[in-house]
């Protein structure tokens, strides 16, 4: 019994061996495209450090940034003053270093068929710091 007992936990073992892990597992064609790698800026006249505009098609996004421990919110970019859409905000740390959104289609939008993305940060500690979204 602890024979047939023991190969069928070497078998056990070996099939979960064979699934790929990965903590930011991609959707779509299969792989991360990175559509942002620059600098949060800091903006006096609201109190916060945002990012360029990324252009996504939707489906899962995934940030990354450089400061650790702080809160990144993810925005989509409309035209107007107080037209932005708030997708919502991942807490990265070193441990868990990527904030993935999924499903965010219901953002693309305009004649472009794209979501305009943008990184923020409230305050001025990340002025100047990476930050990256893969689409």
């Amino acid at each position: 019994m602890k024979k047939r007992w023991l190969s069928i936990s070497m078998f056990a073992l070996i099939l979960v061996s064979l699934i790929p892990i990965s903590s930011a597992e991609a959707a779509g064609n299969g792989s991360w495209d990175r559509i942002l790698s620059g600098t949060l800026d800091y903006n006096p006249t609201y109190g916060f450090c945002d990012s360029a505009n990324a252009r996504s098609t939707g489906g899962d996004v995934l940030i990354r940034g450089e400061v650790p421990y702080v809160t990144y919110e993810l925005w989509e970019s409309d035209p107007g003053s107080g037209n932005d859409d708030y997708i919502g905000k991942r807490y990265l740390t070193p441990e868990k270093i990527n904030g993935i959104f999924r499903g965010i289609n219901w953002a693309v939008d305009g004649s472009n068929n794209r979501a305009e993305l943008y990184v923020k940060v409230n305050g001025r500690a990340v002025d100047g710091k990476w930050v990256g979204i893969w689409d």
